[in-house]
């Protein structure tokens, strides 16, 4: 974005010129200008600053201040008898511009901008030419600043006693006109006219330049990729250890907020513009002679004429240095670009919308457009004539022309408007805005808490040239016309961006330490005399450790267990279990046609990282399941399972039961456990587990080499868990009904005399049923 502001001004040291552009006559030969107004700024606005006292305006007119103009001043004194009515004999009076026999000269250079307004440069061209200045306009009057003239006399008539002081004061605002002759198609011919164009010389050359370091040109970007702080867990810690599928990342990044390449040359030069001021001069004078007859002679006077011409050549200098633009590069930073595994779609870009920088610049090659050089002309006053008379002698140079104060008249007349050259720079502005005070920072990141000041600054100001010096030219001292210095444009802050909301995919697979990379890209906003790229990009990665690795580990653990039906065990010896039960190393007694019960966990101990350790990992498990070598039944018996199949559990159901038919062999078995991680990433169909590997109890393993994941390699960890139990199939005597015996003691009760035939005699064991509850048989 480039702005360029034009202002234009009428500056005096001395007053405030308020200009009223009347009218313009011109004929043929001549054009007036008039109606101009001129204030006198001395305490126009204070009038209570004027002088108040006799002693005042006695010093106000002892004084007489070049810096003052169009008041009038009289000091009376009490005088009886003097022309006045009261008494009252004006001393001293004292008029500045507004009277003619005191003139005073206005330079119409300060008067550009509204002469061409009204007029045109050709005009105002003229005008600067002929050197005419402008004066008091007698014929337009005057106007009172300060309303009434102050008058101390008005309430002291006649005057009290002799001496008595009094004074007339008035501080007066009035009119300027000029009139010169308009330069005809032959410009320098005929006395009083302007010549042709002085010469005019001029030299430059490059001096001090300011110009930016390579270093301005790089930046050297660093970030972090961390857990989305604003998360609903928000405790694992990216940066040193890992973090599961199913959660949620930001980005962090700090670059340069604007890159640049730029250089300021400044120029240094003179410009002498040689004035030849000359005149014509017609002599005259007459000689004696005798004449008449010898009786009666008598002196007759013989009239000579002859011509001269005088020409005095000034040389006006002028020193000036400019600065330019030589060229200037701005990249404005636009985004950052981070690239890693857990990110969505592995990467992400985040839109700088925090941090701007504006770059606005003026700038012209052409030397014309920083140095204006004035219209200047010589200069041809008006012939004069200078007449001896009956002097016997023809007018000498030096005494009775073109005398030293002739001379003045002369230089009066080169130096009559000013030539000091209009000089201005390029223009260079700089501006950043942040939408807060400092940098958030990072975790690890040492630039945290970095202030995000906002600045604007010109560096290379427009502003015309302010030319000091002699404006004398017979002291041969050059006047000054230098710009402002540009100055060095401060090297770049850092800024920063940070974006959170960043899913990783549940079923990415797990990945250890995976490469990351951040990318900071600009977009140029400025550029000239030089033709670079529209953008540029700079890259750091985790190799350098610009920016963290991150790792992908999807935690599942499987501490199965399971009842174990002790008060049913009807061995005269079962095994011996551990105080308190230990699932690993216990075997558990499952009774023929009883329930049993297996316990799939969620929870338990994983590594001992920040946001795993022991916890509940329900969230992370895609399926569970449980193998029993043997047929069951569920628990209600609605559904059947056959001897080793894979009976699949709901991630969030702990606990399930099942029930032992009685036709299972009495024996030693093994049931099977696993878990499934939700990015486990074989077919769910049957599950297989060759598909991510599998690791007893937890996955804490990573990197494992034991087996290939895609596209992680052998820098993944295990997606199943596994666990088993040992369980003994005990059965059970029950229902023990005795109804016959070969003892032949107890043959008389079992059967007839026949020793064949039962005596319907029988005799039951125990009152309690299959399970133990009494039973009346």
């Amino acid at each position: 974005m480039n702005k360029i502001i034009l202002e234009a001004a009428v500056l005096s040291s001395f007053f405030l010129l308020i200009i009223s552009f009347h009218s313009i006559e011109a004929s043929a030969e001549s054009v007036t200008i008039d109606g101009i107004l001129m204030h006198d700024d001395v305490n126009k606005d204070n009038p209570e600053d004027e002088p108040q006292s006799y002693e005042a305006v006695e010093k106000l007119f002892n004084e007489r201040p070049e810096d003052r103009t169009g008041y009038s001043l009289t000091l009376y004194r009490c005088t009886p008898g003097s022309s006045d009515p009261g008494g009252w004999y004006p001393e001293n009076v004292y008029q500045t511009a507004d009277a003619s026999e005191n003139p005073k000269w206005y330079d119409p250079a300060q008067y550009k901008d509204i002469i061409i307004e009204k007029t045109d440069q050709e005009t105002y061209d003229a005008l600067i030419a002929s050197g005419e200045m402008f004066r008091y306009d007698a014929d337009n009057g005057y106007n009172s600043i300060n309303g009434t003239p102050f008058d101390t006399r008005v309430e002291r008539y006649p005057c009290p006693y002799e001496g008595a002081t009094a004074y007339h004061y008035n501080n007066n605002e009035f009119y300027l006109t000029v009139t010169f002759e308009m330069p005809d198609d032959n410009p320098g011919g005929g006395d009083g006219g302007n010549g042709p164009a002085c010469h005019v010389t001029t030299s430059t050359q490059a001096t001090d330049t300011i110009e930016s370091d390579s270093k301005d040109m790089d930046t050297d970007p660093i970030g972090e990729i961390n857990e989305d702080d604003s998360s609903g867990s928000n405790i694992f810690n990216v940066m040193d250890y890992s973090i599961p599928t199913d959660e949620y990342l930001d980005t962090y990044g700090e670059t340069k907020r604007y890159l640049m390449d730029y250089k300021f040359q400044k120029y240094e030069g003179t410009i002498t513009y040689t004035v030849e001021v000359d005149r014509n001069y017609n002599l005259k004078w007459k000689t004696s002679y005798t004449c008449g007859s010898d009786e009666n002679p008598r002196t007759c006077w013989e009239s000579h004429s002859d011509k001269d011409h005088k020409m005095l050549s000034f040389k006006d200098t002028y020193n000036y240095s400019f600065w330019q633009i030589g060229h200037l590069v701005f990249y404005e930073f636009d985004n950052f670009e981070f690239d890693n595994y857990a990110l969505p779609n592995q990467h992400v870009t985040v839109i700088n919308n925090e941090h701007e920088t504006a770059i606005d610049a003026v700038h012209s090659a052409i030397w014309e457009k920083h140095v204006q050089v004035q219209p200047c002309n010589n200069v041809t006053l008006s012939t004069k004539t200078v007449d001896l008379g009956k002097s016997n002698r023809k007018p000498s140079s030096g005494s009775d022309y073109f005398t030293s104060s002739e001379k003045i008249e002369f230089e009066e007349a080169a130096e009559r408007h000013t030539r000091q050259p209009e000089v201005t720079n390029d223009f260079v502005e700089l501006e950043t805005e942040s939408d807060r005070d400092e940098t958030r920072g990072g975790e690890k990141i040492n630039d945290q808490d970095i202030d995000l000041e906002d600045y604007r600054e010109i560096h290379m100001s427009d502003e015309e040239a302010v030319c000091n010096g002699t404006t004398n030219l017979l002291d041969d001292s050059p006047m000054d016309c230098f710009t402002e210095d540009a100055t060095e444009l401060p090297s770049s802050d850092i800024v920063d961006l940070y974006r959170n909301g960043y899913y990783i995919d549940a079923e990415k697979v797990n990945n250890y330490k995976t490469r990351s990379e951040i990318t900071a890209n600009y977009e140029r906003i400025i550029n000239i005399n030089k033709s670079p790229s529209r953008t540029k990009s700079f890259t750091n990665d985790s190799d350098g450790r610009d920016i963290n690795t991150v790792t992908v580990h999807t935690p599942v653990v499987m501490y199965s267990r399971s009842s174990d039906d002790k008060e049913h065990d009807q061995r005269i010896n079962p095994p011996l279990r551990s105080t308190p039960a230990n699932p690993d190393i216990d075997r558990h007694a499952y009774i023929l046609d009883r329930p049993f019960t297996v316990w799939l966990p969620t929870n338990g101990q994983h590594l001992d990282y920040p946001g795993y350790g022991e916890r509940d990992y329900l969230k992370y498990y895609k399926n569970k399941q449980v193998k029993f070598p043997f047929d069951v039944y569920s628990e209600t018996k609605a559904a059947f399972y056959p001897a080793n199949t894979w009976i699949n559990v709901p991630p969030d159901m702990q606990q399930v039961t099942f029930f032992l038919p009685v036709w299972v062999p009495e024996g030693e078995y093994t049931v099977d456990y696993r878990a499934f991680a939700i990015n486990y990433p074989g077919a769910t169909y049957p599950y297989e587990v060759a598909e991510g590997g599998e690791q007893h109890e937890k996955n804490t393993t990573i990197p494992n080499s034991e087996y290939n994941v895609p596209p992680a390699g052998t820098q993944s960890a295990a997606h199943t868990v596994y666990d088993s139990i040992e369980v003994d199939v005990v059965g059970r005597l029950y229902d023990f009904h005795i109804t016959d015996i070969m003892d032949y003691n107890w043959k008389n009760t079992f059967r007839n005399q026949d020793g064949l035939t039962p005596t319907g005699n029988s005799y039951w064991v125990g009152l309690n049923g299959i399970d133990g509850q009494f039973s009346l048989g």
